[in-house]
């Protein structure tokens, strides 16, 4: 009976085809994972840039909103709009500016101050000023005492809303009394009509201007003075020399007129 033959794995051979199938695979189950690891890493990366790229998106887009979360608005219009409309609108337009400054509040007044020296919205940004009462008062004397003949005009102008109470605006009024341009002059006398307080300074300024060269600012102060009363005495000889002899016709009536009222006895005896 013959022995059965080896299996041929069993040999020399088999053993060396075995070794380099188990070396194969290994390198095969190498290569798999390491391509998995690679694609795993660059996923990663991937998502890491897109994330620091978004990052600074981001806050380019937040610096880009800042401006307009602080800037303050009414109706959803910012700030810098409606004074573009207080600059450039019609008189509909900037009546509707004027309405919305006003509810934006203490935030405005800064920028209705520059205006005033705007030759488009100075008359608009005065009257808004104006209209916020005494908390605009601080910039309103400013304007009078430092401002350009242009603020001036504007804000003498609209200082009569104040009224009696506002004392404290007569010096920067009676300031203005000595300014170069005649409608600053003119404005700040029909102002001290509506602020008849301090006559110690107001009655010599409104004196002087009775023999001021432009027609309009004597009729103005000879309007003006009487509402000081007796205190406006000290006027009376030059309100009696307007009355018989100015220029100008309007300006002898409101001559005559306030000296019938500060000086009546006197006024008969000159017959006016």
């Amino acid at each position: 009976m013959k022995n059965a033959s080896p299996p041929k794995s069993t040999g020399p051979l088999g053993i060396r085809v075995g070794v380099w199938l188990l070396v194969v695979g290994l390198a095969l189950v190498g290569i798999v994972v390491i391509g998995q690891s690679r694609r795993a890493a660059s996923r990663v990366t991937t998502e890491a840039q897109g994330s620091d790229t978004s990052a600074p998106s981001l806050q380019r887009g937040a610096r880009r909103e800042a401006p307009s979360k602080s800037e303050p608005g009414h109706q959803g219009r910012r700030l810098s709009e409606w004074l573009e409309d207080l600059k450039t609108g019609d008189s509909k337009a900037k009546r509707a500016a004027q309405d919305a400054l006003i509810a934006i509040g203490s935030q405005a007044i800064p920028a209705l101050a520059e205006l005033l020296n705007d030759t488009q919205a100075a008359n608009a940004a005065a009257f808004a000023l104006a209209r916020f009462g005494r908390e605009a008062l601080p910039v309103l004397l400013d304007a009078l005492t430092n401002g350009t003949t242009l603020a001036r005009v504007e804000v003498a102008g609209v200082m009569s809303s104040f009224g009696p109470d506002t004392e404290e605006a007569v010096p920067a009024l009676v300031e203005c009394l000595h300014h170069d341009d005649a409608a600053v002059r003119g404005n700040a006398i029909a102002s001290l009509q509506a602020i008849p307080r301090r006559p110690d300074i107001a009655v010599p300024a409104l004196t002087a201007c009775l023999t001021d060269a432009d027609a309009g600012v004597r009729g103005n102060a000879a309007t003006v003075i009487r509402k000081f009363g007796n205190d406006a005495a000290p006027a009376i000889s030059i309100l009696l020399r307007l009355a018989r002899s100015d220029t100008d016709s309007h300006v002898r009536t409101r001559a005559a007129e306030s000296l019938r009222f500060i000086a009546p006895e006197r006024a008969d005896r000159e017959g006016l």
